[in-house]
């Protein structure tokens, strides 16, 4: 399939018209499928299963995550299956004098949460994605619309796409550039705006300057605002 056929290409081409890196919220729709569809479909799944007890469940982040969900019943099932993997492997633990060499090294291995998460693999491979299918479609010039015209992207996104970029770059970089110096003379008026000699009126770009920043800088935000997440009732309501 050709990439400005593909379902990335068209994502793009409508996250690039919203505040924020439009790579950020790639990511974050991954996100939001691959708990929806593991909430609603796979929460039974021997592989999930199997994936999630091998690595500990998931890393702090996305766990944050499960959690805003409020699933009673299914958090209950995935981490119930890795409270009795830690049961049984505490008894065989219990009944050897001590825990030496390879085993002490697993037990070291067992106890760091979120190992290999599977929603961060989920996540980190759209954003791949995202970047290759960008620097393919600056390149052709059949994204290059939607870029000059879009909130740019944050650093991380932008370095990783930059990488992949050949003709686009220029363009890439060009409006980057702009969108930058722009942030900083916001940033320096807002921070100016503290002084009690200010004689002016903060604009609503000025005000949303430090949270901008952050975003530019750290990525995985959008608009300057953490990914919203829908709450995921349990079907009795409860949660």
């Amino acid at each position: 399939m050709p990439f400005e056929s593909s379902a990335t290409h068209q994502d793009l081409q409508h996250f690039l018209t919203e505040p924020g890196c439009a790579v950020c919220r790639v990511m974050a729709q991954a996100e939001h499928r691959y708990f929806d569809a593991l909430l609603y479909e796979n929460v039974l799944s021997p592989p999930v299963h199997a994936r999630l007890r091998a690595g500990s469940g998931f890393c702090g982040r996305h766990l944050e995550t499960l959690m805003a969900m409020r699933d009673p019943m299914a958090t209950a099932i995935l981490y119930g299956a890795i409270l009795d993997d830690r049961r049984h492997l505490l008894v065989r633990w219990r009944r050897s004098s001590r825990v030496v060499g390879r085993t002490m090294a697993a037990a070291a291995q067992l106890a760091e949460a979120g190992r290999n998460c599977p929603a961060c693999e989920a996540e980190d491979g759209a954003g791949r994605r995202a970047c290759e299918v960008l620097a393919a479609g600056l390149d052709a010039g059949t994204l290059r619309p939607e870029w000059e015209r879009s909130s740019a992207l944050c650093w991380p996104h932008f370095v990783r796409t930059r990488r992949l970029c050949g003709t686009g770059c220029g363009v890439l970089d060009d409006h980057e550039a702009e969108v930058l110096d722009r942030l900083a003379t916001d940033v320096d008026t807002l921070i100016r705006s503290y002084d009690y000699r200010w004689p002016g009126e903060r604009t609503q770009a000025v005000d949303t300057a430090w949270r901008r920043v952050v975003a530019v800088v750290a990525g995985r935000f959008q608009g300057g605002q953490p990914h919203a997440r829908p709450p995921h009732a349990s079907p009795d309501g409860s949660g």
